[in-house]
């Protein structure tokens, strides 16, 4: 769990003292997790599961169901490179029509702002 925790930290590009603003959990203590020294208890599953809820099943089981909304950060980055894969693609064949051409090209700048976002419920 505790490669799981750090996975999390690494995908936000959080320090650990970013994690003790997000979650209310010492610095120290998310080194002393991270590094095999503590183990990790409820409190600090809780800590991240209000703040990222999205991770919560794969946090504690290690797996994930993207059809209920339980991902990993891994997946969350294939999401977001499959959405602006799939609108590159699509106004790519739009060349012929500039009406439709501008909008996708707008839709796909807005929907990137968007992916980046973090997940709030």
């Amino acid at each position: 769990m505790r490669n799981r925790i750090r996975t999390i930290r690494e995908h936000f590009g959080y320090s650990r003292r970013d994690m003790e603003r997000e979650t209310g959990i010492p610095a120290k203590t998310w080194e002393n997790i991270e590094n095999g020294i503590q183990k990790v208890n409820e409190d600090h599953i809780e800590a991240i599961t209000k703040r990222w809820p999205q991770f919560a099943y794969w946090l504690v089981i290690g797996k994930t169901q993207p059809e209920a909304g339980n991902i990993s950060p891994e997946i969350k980055d294939t999401t977001k490179l499959d959405a602006t894969r799939q609108l590159t693609h699509e106004s790519s064949r739009l060349h012929t029509k500039p009406i439709l051409f501008r909008w996708c090209n707008r839709f796909r700048w807005a929907s990137q702002r968007l992916l980046l976002l973090p997940y709030t419920v």
